[in-house]
Order: structure tokens, then sequence, then C-alpha cells
């Protein structure tokens, strides 16, 4: 049999076991406690992060615009630099042109000069005639030709 003195120490370490299973207990909830700010917390975290993730998504859009307007830019600039090239070239053509006009209109002038020594230098009425229509076509060419181009006519 059990004695009274063996019966109190069994309930009290009953009451002891049953304390601290709810000392236990108590220990747990607090943890489980900890664990749910611990969960709320990473949920913010996270959720912070998402709106970082977003942010740098609205970032790198706007970077690809910006690029894509550089390669615009790139893109005109380029047009622009081969139009220019092709005006320097164009304005190098024509001024070798002018050189040309300049040069047919001197050697025009030189033959009217020549034509015109020749003329005094006892020719019949014809060839005189024939000599001075020659000079007017050549010399109404050349005034055509100077106001065409805006080459101006050597003084004679």
């Amino acid at each position: 049999m059990v004695s009274k003195k063996d019966a109190t120490s069994l309930d009290d370490i009953a009451e002891s076991i049953a304390s601290l299973a709810g000392m236990v207990s108590d220990q747990f909830d607090l943890v489980s406690e900890r664990f749910v700010q611990v969960d709320k917390r990473f949920e913010q975290v996270d959720k912070r992060f998402e709106q970082v993730d977003r942010r740098f998504e609205q970032v790198d859009k706007r970077f690809e615009q910006v690029d894509r307007r550089l390669d615009g830019i790139e893109n005109r600039l380029y047009h622009l630099e081969k139009q220019q090239s092709e005006m320097r070239e164009w304005i190098e053509s024509i001024d070798s042109r002018l050189s040309g006009i300049k040069s047919d209109i001197a050697e025009i002038y030189d033959r009217i000069v020549a034509l015109e020594k020749k003329s005094d230098q006892g020719l019949t009425k014809q060839d005189k005639k024939e000599l001075e229509q020659k000079i007017n076509d050549l010399l109404h060419w050349a005034k055509e030709v100077s106001k065409k181009t805006g080459v101006p006519l050597p003084k004679v």
C-alpha cells in the first residue's frame, strides 16, 4: 500500500508535472505568437520587395524608352550626316561645272576677240557679215549661259 506521505508526494509530483506542462504550453504559445509576428514581418518584407521590384520594372521601362529615343536620334543624325555629305558632293560637282563654264566663256570671248581682229584684216563684206553673225551668236550664247548660271561675263 501506498503511505500517506507517498501519496502526498505523488500528488505533489502530479501537480508539479501539471504546472510544468502549463509552463511549457505557455512557452509554446509565446513561441507561436513570435512565429506569427515573424511571419507577418516576412510578409511585410515580401510586399516591400515586390514594391521595389515594381519600381525597378518602371525604371527599366523608362530606360528602354530613353534608349529607343536615343536610337531614333542616332538614326536621324546618320541620315542628316549622309544628306550633308551628298550636299557637299553636289556642291563640289556644281563648283567644278561652274569652273568649266567660266573656262568656256573665257574661251568664247577669246574666240570673239580673235574673230574681231581677223575682221579688221581686209575681209569681204560677205565674210565680215558672216563673221559678225558668228560673233553675235557666240556673244548671245555666252550671255544666256551667264544669266542661267550667275557666272559674270569677263570684261572685253
